[in-house]
């Protein structure tokens, strides 16, 4: 098929196309001359993944390309690929860190410890950061403190894990890890931003005038 064609079966604007081929995104399609090419169903199946990355899980640009080299690398290791999706459906902490901040790493050592986890992706430098926000506020961050958020980590986890498809599809492996955690992580947040509302509402609970 052209790009036109292309273009309308995936409901991308060829400039967009244009983009993610000059972005090595996209494949390039087989050369029929100076300014045209042929795609198959190959392109459009990753023209779409890429959308769906884009649009549902609002993922960038740059951490869609290292996933699709994870995807790609068929030597990649199922556990690594899924590190992968998680790196990119990860929210991004560095902006609300400080420049010279790179986390709270002896916390994060330590949570993992408690909990015999280890982390392939950039698990460990998220949680490092989240630690050390929580400590400049004066906020609880020890793992003794964490109980409630461990436990429901590890629920959420055994609930998610089984949805994945099989890994020899290894695209449709990493799109759904990808957008699994983008969107139950958006209901985590709703669900706990309507139970802190309930809680200083419900009965027994004084308003200060």
């Amino acid at each position: 098929m052209k790009v036109k064609e292309l273009s309308v079966r995936a409901n991308v604007p060829i400039p967009t196309i244009k983009y993610y081929l000059r972005e090595g995104l996209l494949p390039r399609g087989e050369s029929l001359g100076e300014t045209k090419a042929e795609y198959d169903e190959g392109h459009l199946a990753r023209l779409r993944l890429i959308r769906t990355l884009v649009e549902t899980g609002e993922v960038p640009i740059a951490r869609i390309r290292r996933l699709l080299d994870a995807i790609d690398d068929e030597t990649l290791a199922t556990e690594d690929l899924l590190a992968a999706a998680m790196d990119a459906a990860a929210p991004d902490l560095r902006a609300a860190a400080r420049e010279d901040d790179s986390g709270d790493r002896t916390g994060a050592e330590a949570l993992l410890g408690h909990e015999n986890w280890k982390s392939t992706s950039d698990g460990q430098g998220q949680l490092a950061r989240a630690l050390a926000g929580l400590r400049r506020l004066g906020l609880p961050a020890d793992p003794d403190k964490l109980g409630p958020y461990l436990d429901a980590a590890k629920a959420i986890a055994g609930q998610q894990r089984p949805l994945l498809p099989v890994p020899e599809e290894r695209a449709e492996f990493a799109l759904r890890a990808v957008l699994g955690s983008v969107l139950y992580g958006r209901l985590l947040t709703t669900l706990v931003r309507l139970a802190m509302e309930n809680a200083t509402s419900g009965p027994g609970v004084t308003r200060t005038p």
